[in-house]
């Protein structure tokens, strides 16, 4: 019914209404639904049979256990080679920093002659 331009709704129309929500409702859950089990099934298909997925774990279980057994016992050859490897860093960065400074110091005194030479000139 329309009164002006208001528009009211009658008991039928809120009737309608909710039963079109509890559709649309239980719609969305079974979409939910389906888009689980779909997960599900990507996923058991991926992993392929149980046997494939355990022998998968075993492997990855002993080579895990290889690579740990790999620094097993050399705790300090490790570490003294770590010691080594940045003493040697330390010192060529220490000689990089000294070369840079020998060059800027270089092409300081450079400038400084040059400006004499141009003064001395006049």
């Amino acid at each position: 019914m329309l009164i002006g331009t208001l528009q009211t709704k009658t008991f039928m129309d809120l009737e309608i209404h909710a039963i079109l929500n509890i559709k649309l409702i239980t719609m969305k859950t079974s979409i939910k639904l389906l888009l689980n089990a779909l997960v599900i099934l990507v996923t058991v298909i991926s992993c392929g049979p149980p046997e494939q997925y355990e022998k998968g774990m075993s492997y990855y279980n002993i080579q895990k256990y290889d690579s740990a057994m790999y620094y097993f016992g050399r705790g300090d050859a490790i570490l003294t080679e770590r010691k080594r490897i940045k003493k040697l860093t330390l010192l060529a960065r220490r000689k990089e920093y000294e070369r840079e400074i020998l060059s800027q110091s270089f092409e300081n005194q450079n400038k400084i002659n040059s400006f004499k030479s141009a003064r001395n000139s006049n």
